[in-house]
């Protein structure tokens, strides 16, 4: 975690030395764009109890979790006027299972489950930068995660099921820039940070490189990694998705 309030407070004072020099008066016009893109990321959950010493470990690639998706969206939004903004993250996914286990002279056994993971991040932002080579906004809002668990069992003359949901909701910093690398490609870095002070940390860093097709149209490819750090008491967990992630950028 400190590495990360490291390279948040890092790149945020670099922003503000920098800002004077390169801060030119913005167009004052609306910019609206949407962004559907896809995010190929592994699943790695790591828990371990101080009290006991025992510690546990879960993974999935993105092919074990594309298996079993029943359904999933993904897209950005933004709004911009001047040099203010608001931009919306939307990450969904609902992943089912099914197994069927064979017992001897029992007989089989039944398990369903379905998990639904929900991400959306809402943040507005102010542009500290802007140059014809780069761009720097500073950003804050919030966060909100929700994970929903339906689990059955069903077996010969026996059954039961569960159900369980957890949501956590964060106020969230974070700082994004883009380079100009060529007349149509660029970089661009990101992260954010939302849990100061906390027992539950939830943070994301992301990098991306742009190729502009059309001056409306932007594709890019580059690498994601969300993780949410939860420490209560003798027990930590640490959850993680990581993976490329690919799109287009539509604006009008």
């Amino acid at each position: 975690m400190i590495r990360q309030l490291c390279f948040v407070a890092t790149l945020a004072s670099a922003v503000a030395i920098a800002a004077p020099a390169l801060a030119q008066d913005a167009t004052p016009d609306w910019k609206v764009s949407v962004t559907p893109y896809l995010w190929a990321a592994a699943y790695d959950n790591d828990v371990s109890n101080s009290a006991n010493g025992q510690t546990s470990e879960s993974s999935a690639s993105f092919f074990d979790i594309l298996d079993g998706l029943s359904f999933a969206f993904m897209g950005k939004a933004e709004v911009q006027y001047s040099r203010v903004g608001v931009v919306t993250d939307l990450v969904y996914m609902k992943l089912k299972t099914d197994r069927t286990t064979t017992r001897p002279i029992l007989g089989p056994i039944e398990t369903e489950a379905t998990v639904a993971n929900t991400v959306v991040t809402a943040l507005g932002f102010f542009r500290v930068a802007d140059s014809d080579d780069l761009s720097v906004d500073l950003l804050g809002g919030v966060r909100y995660v929700k994970l929903k668990l339906d689990f059955d069992v069903q077996g010969p003359g026996s059954g039961f099921s569960r159900d369980g949901s957890a949501d956590i909701t964060k106020a969230t910093v974070g700082v994004r820039a883009t380079k100009r690398l060529g007349a149509k490609t660029s970089l661009t870095g990101y992260g954010d940070f939302g849990g100061f002070g906390d027992d539950v940390k939830v943070w994301q860093l992301e990098g991306t490189l742009n190729y502009q097709w059309r001056p409306t149209i932007t594709a890019f490819a580059g690498y994601r990694h969300f993780a949410v750090e939860i420490d209560k008491g003798p027990v930590s967990s640490d959850v993680s998705f990581s993976g490329p992630i690919f799109g287009t950028t539509f604006r009008f």
